[in-house]
């Protein structure tokens, strides 16, 4: 799935959501911000500007379970990196791949996509 600004990937009850915070642009009062998103998890990512690996882990995604908390208010993405990475898994291939969908590769020659959140500067 994919918003105007964040990627998606869903597997069964698993929702992993390719940024930190609710990956709205709090237009109709989605919070929070993604600027203090960001901001929170740089702080809890500590240390130097993470690396393109550390913006597939927590606190950069979201991980919830759908089946047992459809609210979505705790992420568990910290406690389950192995779901974390089959997710990304899927979202990579979905992005080599051109489609989502059975059928032939489609390109994917678009400049400038990413299916990772950038590190706000």
């Amino acid at each position: 799935m994919q918003s105007t600004h964040n990627f998606v990937v869903r597997k069964g009850a698993w929702k992993l959501a390719l940024c930190p915070g609710s990956g709205c642009r709090a237009i109709w009062g989605n919070l929070p911000k993604p600027e203090e998103a960001w901001k929170k998890a740089l702080g809890a990512f500590g240390g130097d500007q993470p690396k393109d690996a550390d913006l597939g882990k927590a606190p950069f995604v979201q991980l919830f379970n759908l089946a047992s908390e459809p609210r979505e208010k705790v992420s568990l993405a910290a406690k389950h990196p192995e779901i974390v990475a089959e997710l990304l898994e899927i979202a990579r291939d979905a992005v080599a791949r051109g489609r989502t969908t059975p059928g032939p590769d489609l390109p994917n020659d678009r400049k400038g996509i990413r299916y990772l959140p950038r590190v706000p500067k």
